[in-house]
């Protein structure tokens, strides 16, 4: 399974801005508003969505074709990221090829759509939770998110080795702040619900 990016030329979509190679606590501190990355970006995909005989006998074609991409992509991810099903918005309807392959009456459209979709890259910057600490590295969230991260410690360069060992202990204050974290790599398995990050700590926010 896998939805195909517009252009973003034509879909009008705008390319985001790309993050910084490396980003200083002190930015961070001074501009913590505007230095975040977003969780997740609206961008346009396309789809291709059959319809059963009996289906297009009901006459509500864009209500069948919001139902099938909800089921075949909502709320799990492609190899675009996690799409999230209740932002799925179809911008346009090809016109119906009859299916040939199975030659019982149904019908493929392609679908192009906008949706909110969660794909960290390398270099984005994110608040994130602290959750537990073990011999993996931090364990961290970011709440009503498909990620799963983790910070191991090899990944933490001179600058950042204070932070880790101010967390690195059972009874630290510094586990109720919001971690900055910068993303480091993504795994994306199609599917399912969760995203598997690794990256590191950069800063810690009151």
């Amino acid at each position: 399974m896998s939805s195909k990016r517009q252009n973003n030329k034509k879909s009008g979509h705008k390319a985001s801005k790309q993050p910084k190679e490396s980003t200083t606590v002190d930015e961070i501190e001074a501009d913590e508003s505007s230095i975040f990355s977003p969780i997740y970006r609206k961008i346009t995909l396309e789809e291709t969505i059959r319809l059963t005989a009996e289906e297009l006998g009901h006459g509500k074609i864009n209500d069948s074709c919001m139902y099938h991409l909800k089921r075949k992509i909502g709320n799990k991810c492609t190899n675009e990221g996690f799409i999230v099903a209740n932002t799925i918005t179809i911008l346009e309807r090809s016109a119906g090829i009859i299916n040939t392959r199975f030659l019982d009456g149904s019908v493929n459209y392609k679908i192009i759509f906008s949706a909110d979709v969660c794909c960290p890259r390398p270099g984005d910057i994110l608040p994130a939770t602290f959750v537990d600490i073990n011999p993996a590295g931090i364990l961290a969230e970011i709440k009503e998110s498909p990620l799963n991260i983790v910070l191991p410690k090899s990944l933490h360069g001179p600058n950042e080795q204070e932070i880790y060992a101010r967390l690195d202990s059972p009874d630290s204050e510094d586990h109720s702040k919001t971690l900055a974290i910068q993303i480091c790599g993504a795994q994306i398995r199609q599917n399912t619900k969760i995203i598997k990050v690794m990256g590191k700590v950069i800063g810690l926010l009151d």
